[in-house]
């Protein structure tokens, strides 16, 4: 195994939603709406729902990300993108979006992100990026009780 991936850092929070997969996904699917759903950013602006595409997100404090879509599976309900600038000391962030079907009418709704940590913090960044993930998530479970 390499040296990178031995230090790779691994986040990942998951909810139920009382919600098809698939209506979840039309509604809250797009690489970039995430703006409509995410309480900790102000905006989001961007190009694309296909590999390539980039989404510029900024936080109300002004902190901004830019990401690139890497991957998208409509049929699949998911995306994986990747991370290219963040105030953040992580390099080589793949994070990815995920809706699956939990039974009738249900579906669990999974965020990871995979990345380097290029700081003594590495708990605290892996705790950063988790409470980040489940505001979004708790956010989604509000708006669909």
């Amino acid at each position: 195994m390499s040296h990178w991936v031995e230090n790779m850092t691994h986040v990942k929070v998951s909810v139920r939603i009382r919600r098809d997969a698939g209506m979840l996904w039309r509604e809250v699917g797009s690489f970039q709406g995430i703006g409509f759903w995410h309480p900790l950013l102000a905006k989001v602006r961007g190009t694309g729902e296909q590999p390539g595409g980039i989404r510029i997100a900024e936080t109300h404090d002004g902190q901004r990300q830019v990401e690139r879509l890497q991957w998208v599976a409509p049929d699949e309900h998911f995306y994986r993108y990747m991370m290219l600038s963040t105030p953040l000391p992580i390099l080589e962030y793949i994070g990815e979006f995920r809706i699956r079907n939990e039974g009738r009418s249900a579906s669990k709704v999974s965020w990871s992100g995979d990345f380097q940590v290029i700081s003594s913090g590495k708990r605290q960044i892996a705790r950063l990026v988790r409470e980040f993930f489940n505001t979004g998530l708790q956010n989604l479970r509000r708006k669909y009780p």
